[in-house]
This record gives structure tokens, sequence and C-alpha cells, in this order.
């Protein structure tokens, strides 16, 4: 379903579709011509799709209303990293009428010279759809890249044989979408009463989000779409990414829910919009603050921003207004001359330093972050440790970048910090996506704007290693799988697997399946379920592992992939037999740290850490993460 919902996102509608074809009488099109060699010859017309089917994986119940159809050549869509795609025009009908539903899907499995581009192809899309009862059917054209001097569209496939569907006559019920009081940018979604734990293992399968920016004459604009599992009364989703994207504005959320079976209960219908999310107006409550300060000294002022503002705010408000940034570089500047702090220049090693350039790195509220008579600046190596680099990126650049302070780094920050830099050599700016990687090996997707000089910005809380890579599916914002055992193809069946998986049973994934990761939505899944056990083997940077995550134990830290070092530090087998949750004092809640956890159990941090050595960084604890106490 999570492959389903992301093919979604690369579905446009396209409305009244004599609006966007010229196609003659007899179906075929106009005759197209090309220079070539000073002589004027005819385009070849693209394969006509054949042999066209409703079917595919029949491990949804849905997926009997997936589309399918063969072809042989088809022109391919070159992005500037030189990957390549097919496209396809569709057209679903209901009961023989006029189009009911049309669009364009990108093909995005192929990026080798020579290969058959077109050959069985299969989209599970129309149980994406709230449908009325009717036979459908279906056909489908391939369409040449812009700008293709040798082919042109091909004419139109026959429609396809039809299938049958039948509304249920129920529909699940419908959501509520709304903004977190507290985290800039995270969505919760609250179902009925109905939605019983039991009800949702039974019949839901993802709740669809979609965000909608609101222009100034009121229009309505898609910026992204997300899909989560739902396992708890209340699921949320953080939108951050997204909303640091698309800019400073009103913001609101549309939710629904999908069914695992669209035969015995429809999909849910779109809830009513969210309450806005006016961004703009949390940067311009910032920026009041900030204003008219200049009577005023600047740790005064500073004080009363932290004071009056969650850091999640204040990151959010630098990273999308340009303004409030600006104004934050001004009292920075006050702040380390009223402080006697040095604002070093970074210092990019020479490793470092053939995939960026020194002279354009910057960053703005480092000084807020030091005491008086500190110097502080960022250090910027290639990592030594090559094994955080997640395998399933088409190319990636992976860079510590440290924020130190006389020779000591500073990891949790007092005051965000944006650092405006090169889009590291080699990484196609089109497919920019940063990893910020945590101790344990997990990943966390970091918002960035791009700017018109070639530069990126991101801010962030904290510094670590980040790794900036290609992702080669393109399906930025978000979390970004690609094609390969550890990504959307790899993922999206072991999420088959789980989903169809008996209860009591074990999905196994051997050695020889190269997966390593777990994204988010299998995780969820297995939290869902409740009672299915994961066994994996894998071999990583050279080493075994064995994991195994016992039904009812898996823990959705809220990130976006789990890596190979994560697993094995919270899964090991050698540890599943006797599951440390049963065993733990406490389970780290979110917005904990671990001089909260001491003092509340009368303890110093020295001490709680003596007791927990598996903490390898003491400002870095997580969410579901083991504290012993006793």
């Amino acid at each position: 379903m999570a492959s389903m919902i992301a093919l979604a996102l690369l579905v446009s509608p396209l409305g009244n579709m004599s609006d966007l074809t010229q196609v003659n009488a007899e179906g075929q099109q106009g005759a197209e011509l090309n220079s070539v060699s000073g002589n004027t010859q005819e385009k070849v017309l693209l394969d006509t799709p054949a042999n066209l089917r409703w079917g595919g994986d029949q491990t949804n119940p849905n997926n009997k209303y997936g589309m399918q159809w063969d072809g042989v050549n088809t022109s391919v869509h070159t992005s500037s990293s030189g990957y390549k795609s097919a496209m396809w025009e569709y057209q679903i009908r209901r009961d023989g009428g006029e189009t009911a539903i049309s669009g364009i899907l990108n093909d995005n499995a192929y990026d080798q010279e020579g290969t058959d581009r077109s050959k069985h192809v299969c989209w599970r899309l129309i149980d994406t759809v709230g449908l009325e009862s009717g036979s459908y059917s279906f056909r489908v054209r391939a369409l040449a890249a812009e700008g293709d001097e040798n082919y042109q569209d091909s004419v139109w496939s026959e429609w396809s044989d039809s299938i049958e569907y039948i509304h249920p006559g129920q529909v699940l019920d419908s959501l509520t979408p709304y903004w977190d009081e507290q985290q800039v940018g995270l969505c919760h979604v609250g179902p009925s009463t109905k939605y019983s734990p039991e009800y949702l293992n039974e019949h839901v399968t993802v709740y669809e989000l979609t965000l909608y920016k609101v222009s100034g004459n009121g229009d309505a604009h898609f910026c992204t779409s997300a899909a989560i599992h739902p396992s708890k009364a209340v699921s949320d989703w953080d939108f951050s990414d997204a909303i640091s994207q698309c800019g400073a504005g009103r913001y609101y959320v549309t939710a629904r829910a999908c069914s695992y079976n669209i035969d015995e209960i429809a999909n849910g219908e779109e809830s009513p919009g969210s309450d806005i999310l006016d961004t703009a107006i949390n940067a311009e409550t910032l920026s009041g603050i900030l204003n008219g300060a200049a009577d005023r000294s600047a740790v005064e002022i500073a004080g009363r921003l932290t004071d009056s503002a969650t850091s999640s705010s204040i990151q959010q408000a630098m990273q999308t207004s340009d303004t409030f940034r600006g104004q934050v570089k001004e009292l920075e500047d006050r702040y380390a001359a009223e402080q006697s702090i040095t604002v070093e220049s970074p210092v990019v090693s020479d490793a470092a330093g053939k995939y960026i350039d020194s002279g354009r790195v910057g960053m703005i509220g480092a000084a807020f972050n030091v005491s008086q008579g500190k110097n502080v600046g960022l250090q910027i190596d290639v990592t030594a440790e090559d094994n955080k680099v997640l395998t399933f990126m088409e190319k990636s650049v992976q860079l510590d970048i440290r924020l130190v302070s006389d020779g000591a780094e500073l990891h949790e920050l007092t005051m965000p910090v944006s650092v405006t830099m090169p889009i590291p050599q080699g990484i196609d700016a089109a497919r920019l996506i940063i990893l910020h990687h945590r101790a344990d090996g997990a990943a966390e997707q970091t918002a960035f704007r791009k700017n018109d000089d070639g530069t990126i910005t991101f801010t962030v809380t904290g510094f670590s290693t980040f790794v900036f890579a290609e992702d080669k599916s393109g399906s930025v914002p978000g979390p970004a799988p690609v094609q390969g055992a550890n990504g959307s193809s790899g993922q999206a069946d072991l999420e088959s697997r789980i989903a169809a998986a008996a209860p009591g049973a074990t999905v196994k994934v051997t050695r020889e399946q190269n997966i390593n990761v777990l994204s988010r939505s299998v995780m969820q899944l297995l939290v869902k379920r409740g009672d299915v056990t994961l066994e994996m083997e894998y071999t990583y940077e050279g080493t075994d592992y064995h994991v195994i995550i016992p039904a009812g134990m898996a823990v959705d830290d809220e990130i976006a992939w789990y890596g190979p070092l994560y697993l094995s530090a919270y899964y090991s087998a050698a540890n599943a037999q006797t599951p440390a949750v049963g065993t733990a004092d406490y389970i780290v809640q979110k917005g904990d740290t671990l001089g909260k956890i001491a003092r509340a159990n009368g303890m110093t941090v020295d001490e709680l850490a003596a007791k927990n050595p598996q903490i390898r960084d003491r400002n870095k604890i997580f969410s579901g993460q083991i504290i012993y106490i006793k």
C-alpha cells in the first residue's frame, strides 16, 4: 500500500482529455517532422501499449484493480543526473462512457542503456480513487520525452476489457487532522471512536494525508502527500520538511482512511481541511520580539526569544523566513560583541574541500550556544566512518559537520543554527536530500532550501554526520526510498509479506535478499500487526548480523529509516528471547533527557549513565529506548 500511495504522488489529474492531445478521427496522431542532418524526416511513433489487462500481485485484495500492459520501444526522459524514466498517459472510463479518471505516470524503474523499459508494466492505481459502482476499462499511450528528435507519442491503445466494481455500501469513517500546539509542522490525525485497534487492523491500511498551501487569493495548491500506518488512537506526521521547501505561508491538511479491501468497505472520504497553520505569522511574531530592540542588550533580547518560543518554532522561522534569519544574524553580531564571543571562519578539511568551497560556507546562530569569552566555529570533514552511509541511495557524500567551541564539540543547542553551504560536487541538485545520522545509525531527513547562488540553507538543533545524497526516485520532500533491495521495491515486498502473514507467523529476510534497513512504513506495520515476528539476517560492512523483532515488540521511533546498526542495537537476536521492555525500569518518552530521568529518580547523570553503558552519547537518547534505573 505504501508503494501505491507513493505512486499516487506521481499522478497528475488532467481534467478534460480532449484538451490534451491532438488525435484524428482514426485515433492516429498528426505527423511531426524532424530535421536530421539537414534532411526533413518523419518522427517514429512509439509502440502502442498492448495486452492491456487488470490484475497483478495478489498479496493485497485491492491489487486486482491494478492496470498492466506490455510494450517494446519507449522514449525515455533523462534527468540532469542521467537517470532515465518512461512516461505514460492513461484514461479510465466507467460504463463505456466519458473518461472518469486520467493522468500521467512516471515509470522510474529503469536507469541502464539498452534496458527494455516497457515490458510488463503494472500500476496499482484504481484502488487509490473513491469509486462508484460500475464497469471500468482503461487505455494507455506512451509519451515521448520533451524535445525528443526521433520519437513522437504513440497512438492510444485499444480499451482494455472491463472489470466490475460494486460499491459495498460501507465507507470508512472520516478523520480529523489537526496541528500540534507545540511542534510547528507536526500534524495529528484523530479518527472517530469507531476506530478501535481491532477495527484498524482488520479494515484500514493507511491514513493518507495531503498538505495544501493557500495563496493570497485563497486558492489551495497541493504540496505533498504522506501515508501513515495507524497503530494507535491518534497518529501523526511531521510536515516541517515540506513546509520548509514550500516557504512560509498558510497551510492546512486533509486526511482520509484507505481500506484494506474496497470490495468490503470503501475508502473514506477526504476530510475537511484542518485549521490553518500560518507559518508566516510565526515568523512575524518572532520578528516582533527582535524589532525595536536596539536600546536593549542583545543578551536580554536573546533570552526573551528563547523563553517565548520553542526551539522547533525558532528553527522553522529561521528556515522559512529570510527576514527573520537576517534579524537573528544582526542580533547574533551584537550578542557576540557584548559577550566577547569570537565566531571563527569554518574549517574545511582537504578531503571535504574536494566537495565544497569553504569560502561559501556560513552559519547564523552559533554564538548563542556558547558562554562569554568563548570562540565557536564549524569544522567539516569527510567522515572516517563509512558504515553510516545508507546503501539505498544512488550517490552520496558523507560529511561530519561539527560545531566546536574551544576544542569541544557542541551537540545539543540552545538556539538553532542555520548553515549555508554549496551542494557537494557530484550530487544532482534536482535530486538532493539531506540525511542527519544519529549515533545508532538511524537517519532523519533534514529540510533545506535551495538558494539562487547554488548554495543550500538548512537549520538544525544538533550536529553530527550529514549525508548529502541523490534520491533516484525523485520523491522529495519526504522519506525517499529508491529501487533496490533496500529501496521502494524491496521494502514494499517486505511490507506485503508482513501484511499477508498469518497471526503468530515469522517473516524471514535472508542474507541473500540484501535487506539491512527498514523503512518507517514497515516498522509501523509491524507495530500495527503486533502478531508477526520479523527475523533478519544481513551482512553490513563485512559483519554478519542476526536481528529478531518479536511480535508486539516493534517500536516506531518516528524516523524515516531504521539502519543496520540501529536494528542490531535494539533488536539483536541475542536479546530477542528476553524482551527488554519486560525488564526495563523506564522506556524513554518523547521530550525526555538523561538529566530529566536522573532527577526524577534521585540520581546524578553520571550514576545513571554508569548503569547504562549502551548509551554512547549522553545528549542522544530516543523515544522507545530502554533506560535501566536499578
